[in-house]
């Protein structure tokens, strides 16, 4: 029995890459891509983290599984937004928003 093959549209959204590998790609931190993909619940030990952080991006493959090259992509531009243009998170959330409500998509 042959295995089914994705279309050529469907290959950027299968999961490929893990959050450490995917951080290694971009010039970032884990840690941060975990941030900005799966959001943070506040810690109750540490004054740093008291509150709830919203997730930036949204990923397109299912929690917990591997990262897609189009997630790598939006990494990569968002990282580029705010390291090289030097633009505060805040105002990609304010833009990212309006995106999403006026029915866009930040897909290509």
């Amino acid at each position: 029995m042959a295995v089914p093959q994705p279309k050529p549209d469907e290959i950027k959204f299968l999961p490929a890459y893990s959050l450490a590998g995917a951080a290694r790609l971009i010039g970032s931190n884990p840690s941060t891509l975990s941030v900005w993909f799966r959001g943070r619940q506040p810690y109750q030990s540490t004054k740093r983290y008291q509150r709830a952080v919203k997730s930036v991006l949204t990923s397109h493959t299912p929690t917990g599984e591997p990262l897609s090259f189009i997630d790598v992509v939006l990494a990569h531009v968002l990282h580029l937004i705010r390291h090289q243009y030097k633009i505060p998170l805040k105002k990609v959330r304010i833009a990212i928003d309006y995106i999403e409500k006026s029915k866009g998509d930040l897909l290509f």
